[in-house]
């Protein structure tokens, strides 16, 4: 990064400067207590979320090493995205038949 460590410390200065100045100036003064207030708001809502259904669960699906409990049965990971290649469609088996009716065609 350009001007390490510096830049580090001027970005955060300059954030908090712009808002002390928008407390500062009347009319960007009702702007900043707004957004304050809906960040509020939105922190609440996680807060009750998160203390309704704490989701994902820490423990889920871990054991000790070496115990015989594997846990929950764990999802497998999904396919890979096959993109077309040339020569790729020769291998594809034959579509059912009324698979066009279905597509529209």
């Amino acid at each position: 990064m350009w001007l390490f460590p510096y830049l580090t410390w001027v970005v955060p200065a300059g954030f908090a400067a712009v808002l002390v100045a928008m407390a500062v100036i009347g009319d960007q003064c009702t702007q900043l207590f707004t957004s304050l207030g809906s960040l509020a708001v939105v922190l609440v809502a996680y807060t009750v979320r998160r203390a309704r259904d704490p989701w994902p669960r820490p423990d889920a699906g871990i054991s000790a090493p070496g115990s015989s409990d594997a846990g929950p049965a764990r999802l497998s990971p999904a396919p890979a995205l096959a993109l077309s290649r040339p020569g790729a469609d020769a291998a594809r088996p034959p579509p059912p038949p009324g698979a066009a009716r279905l597509r529209g065609g």
